[in-house]
């Protein structure tokens, strides 16, 4: 997962670690202080029926020191990422 900016910037977010169809993804990343690291970060996204549809649960995991600004910026991001931009992508598809 990365992060493509402007004029040939980016960032390299995440590596996929394992893949397991239809059910989850686990991804690795790391953290450096101006992300409110240092830290390694661990994160699983797995899919679950629910209601006639699917269900995204995050678990979000942090080995190392995670400022409390980043903590709440990681929470906000994932709602905007996954509850808003990926869910009207998906949806959207479906159609």
């Amino acid at each position: 997962m990365y992060e493509d900016a402007e004029n040939g910037t980016g960032l390299v977010w995440y590596t996929v670690e394992a893949i397991k169809t239809n059910e989850s993804l686990l991804l690795s990343g790391v953290l450096d202080h101006n992300w409110g690291g240092p830290a390694r970060t661990l994160l699983n996204l797995k899919l679950e029926e629910y209601d006639g549809g699917t269900k995204l649960k995050i678990f979000d995991s942090y080995i190392g020191h995670i400022s409390k600004q980043a903590e709440g910026s990681f929470k906000n991001g994932w709602m905007a990422i996954f509850g808003e931009t990926f869910k009207s992508y998906v949806e959207n598809k479906s159609n």
